[in-house]
């Protein structure tokens, strides 16, 4: 319950977020909410890899934060626990966006469950798997926040890509 009022907290002081736009690091960014889940990714043993174009960008250092931060907790916590868990974080810049994408080795989504995923309070996944159903909607309300959007690329039993894209503003 606990973790419920917390997690519902959170999605209220996104979803009426003032944006506060700063040149932000992203290998910073990065490191920041890695270091938040030290604990998770150490007693799951969990390999952490991070790729791409991690320069800086205009955008709200706190949503970045806490959507990483979602997005690598469930691509930890989402994987059997017969199997290591093993993250990728891959930064690109599409067009006038930048896509951050966490891909994962975990137990995937069912495509008629993609939509559902992120809609708060909505768990796709099977009961085994502690949650609220909030992450995914934090991350979904940050995107739109920072002009982008969120989804995901899915294959039941072998993994998830979860990614959100930003607007690139203006540095």
């Amino acid at each position: 319950m606990d973790r419920f009022v917390h997690d519902l907290l959170e999605l209220s002081k996104v979803t009426r977020a003032t944006i506060t736009l700063e040149v932000v690091d992203l290998r910073v960014i990065v490191g920041e909410a890695l270091a938040i889940l030290d604990a998770q990714i150490k007693e799951r043993q969990a390999l952490v890899k991070i790729e791409g174009d991690l320069g800086t960008v205009a955008a709200d250092r706190m949503l970045l934060v806490r959507s990483l931060q979602n997005l690598v907790s469930n691509a930890i916590r989402f994987v059997p626990s017969d199997r290591t868990p093993q993250v990728k974080i891959i930064v690109t810049r599409e067009g006038g966006h930048l896509r951050i994408a966490v891909q994962d080795n975990g137990i995937g989504i069912d495509p008629a469950d993609v939509t559902r995923a992120f809609r708060a309070f909505e768990r796709v996944a099977p009961a085994e798997y502690p949650g609220t159903g909030v992450g995914l909607a934090i991350v979904q309300k940050s995107a739109e926040h920072l002009g982008g959007r969120a989804g995901v690329d899915s294959t039941v039993g072998e993994g998830s890509t979860f990614w959100m894209s930003i607007l690139v503003r203006a540095e």
